[in-house]
């Protein structure tokens, strides 16, 4: 019941094992000490070329920015210590069915690679290790470090590059800062638009195209009775009752093809269903909005 110290990061894997009879006989269960993993990754780490994270489906850092915001799904009091919180914007991204990206925010750059680990041929695994997210940043003055030997050998080539090369510098200098000017008017409109929904007093669930959930509002959470983190990247359908889920991605993806704001099944008795089961009375209106 207690968690052992120091932390020993370990990945257990189970089976039942059957005798000749097809009866159960025992248990088999494997351990991979995950720190080696970790410590591989921290190896690569380096002040010149930035810091590797390792992100759980659930936005939790398995390797993050300081040991202290590790394992938050597992700690007594890390509950908010997670990428999914505390970078809402890098974590939207992350959890898109693209596997590789890359994003500029905050003053720094971040490159990401998604790894799936749901066994394909295996659907018993009910606890699957899911998806894996290896992200990479670089801050802003780390990034100008790994540019800076390259200024340096264009000056010692002569007067023409130097003078090409100014020119370059300027065009990108520019360039870089047309796209931090961007990003920043991004993210002022982002948090105005997140102020906005929360202001609301109805119920907002923002999904993307494909029906995952990306961006939802403090009465959803009240409504529905999850938390933020359980809905983020789940299907709109998880808050429909079962015999509904199936005509209703039907139903989505019709209105995908043709958006329009318009009421959701007007004339007729829609239920939901909340995270205990129970069912409620709901009614629904959809409006897309282009990001």
């Amino acid at each position: 019941g207690e968690i052992a110290r120091p932390l020993n990061p370990t990945i257990r894997v189970a089976t039942p094992v059957a005798n000749e009879r097809g009866e159960t006989a025992g248990l088999l269960v494997m351990n991979y000490r995950g720190a080696a993993l970790l410590e591989a990754m921290a190896a690569l780490d380096s002040p010149r070329t930035g810091q590797l994270w390792l992100v759980n489906q659930n936005g939790y850092w398995l390797k993050g920015p300081t040991p202290e915001q590790e394992w938050g799904f597992m700690l007594s009091g890390l509950e908010a210590q997670s990428l999914a919180t505390q970078n809402v914007r890098l974590w939207s991204q992350l959890i898109k069915p693209v596997q590789l990206g890359e994003l500029i925010d905050e003053g720094a750059h971040y490159s990401f690679a998604s790894i799936d680990l749901i066994p394909s041929e295996s659907p018993d695994f009910e606890q699957a290790l899911g998806r894996l997210h290896v992200v990479s940043r670089l801050s802003a003055e780390q990034l100008d470090a790994l540019i800076s030997p390259l200024k340096t050998g264009l000056l010692q080539a002569g007067a023409l590059i130097v003078l090409l090369s100014a020119g370059l510098a300027y065009l990108l200098a520019r360039s870089l800062a047309q796209r931090w000017h961007t990003e920043s008017s991004l993210q002022d409109s982002e948090a105005k638009f997140r102020a906005m929904i929360e202001a609301a007093p109805d119920a907002i669930i923002i999904t993307d195209t494909d029906g995952t959930i990306v961006l939802l509002n403090e009465q959803a959470i009240r409504l529905f009775e999850y938390t933020q983190l359980e809905l983020l990247g789940q299907k709109v359908e998880v808050l429909l009752p079962e015999e509904l889920r199936k005509g209703h991605i039907q139903h989505r993806q019709g209105y995908v093809s043709a958006p329009r704001p318009r009421l959701m099944g007007s004339g007729l008795r829609l239920q939901a269903k909340r995270k205990d089961g129970s069912e409620l009375p709901v009614e629904v209106s959809l409006s897309p909005i282009r990001t």
